[in-house]
């Protein structure tokens, strides 16, 4: 295992670790929230090591770590936590049309991801590729954290923010579902 690889185990463990304390907190948004942390930083770094001209190995390996998280958390807004936030706030009588307009900010991400990957593989200057993907990335996370977060946060108090907070979990995966 390389160093670099190491790291990236590591960064992936903290983000599990994450995640796993919002859970455990009940905290849906928390979920997501974890991965908009760590996906910030981890794009700085993408950047980072594609203008300090790192192999192209070791960026498509950091690119598709990223695109896992932003795949999984994705999904997992668009199959659960939206449906249940714009429900809710629509059941509270405080519809926010902002919440399932969100998802439609996806759909730019997969082609922003193939090509990066297609400028890796092909030795072009990765860059341009990264600086799109990342901006698309990092607009959708202002928008979600400034438009319906804090909604969500106050519809899903209590109960509710505990069941969506465990299907998200069961959703993603995540290795611990019980226990407090």
């Amino acid at each position: 295992m390389t160093g670099f690889d190491a790291e990236l185990e590591r960064a992936l463990a903290e983000l599990a670790a994450r995640r796993l304390a919002a859970y455990r907190a009940g905290d849906a948004t928390g979920i997501l929230m974890a991965d908009h942390d760590w996906l910030r930083p981890a794009l700085s770094e993408l950047r980072r090591r594609a203008r300090d001209g790192a192999d192209a190995s070791v960026l498509q390996r950091l690119a598709g770590a990223i695109w896992e998280v932003v795949d999984g958390h994705s999904r997992v807004e668009e199959e659960v936590y939206f449906p249940a936030v714009d429900r809710l706030l629509a059941e509270a009588g405080r519809p926010n049309p902002m919440v399932m307009a969100m998802a439609a900010e996806h759909d730019a991400l997969p082609d922003r991801h193939r090509q990066l990957m297609e400028a890796l593989a092909a030795g072009k200057d990765p860059l341009p590729a990264i600086d799109a993907f990342s901006r698309a990335l990092l607009v959708h996370f202002d928008n979600e954290e400034d438009l319906v977060f804090e909604d969500a946060r106050e519809a899903l108090q209590g109960e509710e923010g505990w069941r969506l907070a465990q299907a998200m979990a069961a959703f993603l995966g995540m290795g611990e579902q019980q226990g407090g």
